[in-house]
């Protein structure tokens, strides 16, 4: 199976297929992106986005990469409104995450390879 592009779900996918004992090549123009200028960016990953990657066993990973966010805080006009934890949303996912584009990218990469 030929994937073509080489983000976050791509990668994702490109993994389940591997798993599920399938040939497959990601095809990406623009190559890794642990390589490109904007790799220290981060991407913000909500919990049920790290479920997801719980279930390549890459969870931990990318929180450790990154920085957990236990809560959310949101100011209206100034005035703050009540914070949300992200525990009471999904517990077995209890944060969210920034982390850098290259870091998800790379252990997203490496797992995919792995997978075969």
């Amino acid at each position: 199976m030929l994937i073509v592009g080489g983000g976050p779900v791509a990668l994702y996918l490109a993994t389940r297929v591997a798993e599920a004992g399938l040939t497959v090549a990601v095809l990406d123009r623009r190559g890794p992106r642990e390589s490109e200028p904007d790799a220290t960016e981060p991407q913000a990953l909500h919990p049920s986005a790290l479920g997801i990657l719980a279930q390549l066993s890459l969870a931990e990973a990318v929180v450790a990469a990154g920085v957990a966010i236990p809560r959310l805080q949101v100011s209206v006009d100034g005035e703050a409104l009540p914070a949300v934890s992200f525990a009471r949303i999904d517990r077995s996912q209890p944060v969210a995450c920034a982390v850098a584009t290259g870091d998800l990218d790379r252990l997203l990469r490496a797992r995919a390879t792995a997978a075969g």
